[in-house]
């Protein structure tokens, strides 16, 4: 074997030496780095299949927007974000907890029963699988309670700020209503505080989640530059900038609502429509899911209507004018699994399938865990 040449020992003596550099400044500067703690990766679904298939499996940890018109659907989307992620065993081995950031006096009793969180208000019950209601809109409060709660071990926690809109700051909160409030206060706010915390959220695995209004840009000039923004987002760019996924929540019209019976006259649910801004998936799409009322316990997406979407995007049944036959694999596999049931070779209508799946519950749970299985 040829001996080495001198340059090439000099060259790797010199990589040893790098290495040893890098190490020794590591250890010496860990206060100010993250690179000895272990990363906490993890995807949380929601209830609704397309919306997590959309977003690649769900919400990681690190920071969220969620943006929209009043009563577009982004509390009750935030909050079922939560409910999985509360009900899901961590596989990073760590408890997992919630805290509502009641910044806007609006969290109803119906609001928390279909929401099916377990809320407290008293610190002695906040425990694994719960979620603790912050009530407060002071900057201050809201971002010192951050930042001490994500330096608990073994804890992941799914932060929810309802909303962006209704912070202030503790000084401005205290000035009479004819003295001028901080301009720009609160993005001066949220751009120090992310740059404190947004790395370290990600890191050990916190799910820190905004909820924000839109507003309007009205131009008297109509030749004025705009600077372009996510959506019509009101509040801080830096949440822009730091958000890994941003949502905007589209309104609603007569369309988007599902009508009862065949006179189809009164609504009993309606489709949520969202817009994907941000996403480490690179799918920029709008997403439609189907929300059933009267529910409770995080069943208000119309798990049914999603099966059949699915079942038809993936070919599992066929579009044959009016009918939809089941493909061969997909029939006798629901046969094998259920062989008490009657599995029909083909439905006239999609809604068809929609009824047999409600009808017969065991299969409508067997396809969906079946498909969160894939689009996780």
């Amino acid at each position: 074997m040829a001996a080495k040449k001198k340059e090439d020992v000099n060259q790797d003596v010199s990589v040893v030496n790098a290495n040893s550099v890098l190490n020794s400044f590591l250890k010496q500067n860990k206060a100010d780095h993250y690179n000895f703690e272990v990363d906490h990766n993890y995807k949380v679904k929601c209830s609704s299949l397309l919306l997590t298939s959309a977003l690649g499996g769900g919400l990681g940890p690190g920071v969220h927007r969620f943006i929209g018109l009043a009563s577009g659907g982004k509390t009750s989307c935030s909050l079922d974000f939560m409910y999985h992620f509360l009900n899901t065993p961590s596989p990073n081995g760590c408890a997992r907890r919630g805290v509502y950031i009641k910044s806007e006096g609006r969290l109803s009793e119906n609001v928390r029963n279909r929401s099916g969180i377990t809320f407290v208000n008293n610190t002695d019950e906040w425990v694994d699988g719960t979620c603790f209601v912050f009530e407060s809109n002071i900057y201050e409060a809201v971002f010192d309670l951050k930042r001490q709660l994500i330096q608990i071990p073994n804890l992941e926690i799914f932060f929810i700020t309802d909303s962006t809109d209704s912070l202030i700051k503790r000084d401005d909160a205290q000035k009479p209503d004819d003295q001028a409030i901080t301009v720009c206060g609160g993005s001066l706010a949220f751009s120090v505080f992310l740059k404190k915390v947004g790395l370290a959220m990600s890191k050990r695995g916190m799910v820190d989640l905004y909820i924000s209004q839109i507003r309007d840009v009205i131009k008297i000039d109509k030749y004025e530059v705009v600077v372009p923004k996510q959506g019509k987002a009101s509040g801080p760019r830096a949440l822009e900038h730091q958000g890994d996924t941003v949502l905007e929540f589209l309104p609603r019209y007569s369309g988007e609502l599902i009508l009862e019976g065949e006179k189809k006259s009164k609504p009993i649910g309606h489709f949520c429509k969202c817009r994907i801004l941000k996403t480490d998936n690179e799918k920029y799409e709008e997403v439609r899911y189907p929300i059933r009322y009267g529910q409770v316990g995080a069943n208000s997406v119309w798990t049914s209507f999603e099966i059949v979407d699915m079942m038809i995007m993936w070919e599992l049944v066929t579009k044959k004018g009016a009918w939809f036959p089941f493909s061969e694999g997909q029939r006798a596999e629901l046969i094998a699994k259920f062989p008490d049931i009657e599995i029909p070779e083909q439905f006239h209508g999609s809604e068809n399938i929609r009824l047999f799946l409600e009808k017969n519950e065991e299969i409508q749970k067997f396809l969906f865990d079946k498909f969160t299985s894939v689009v996780t």
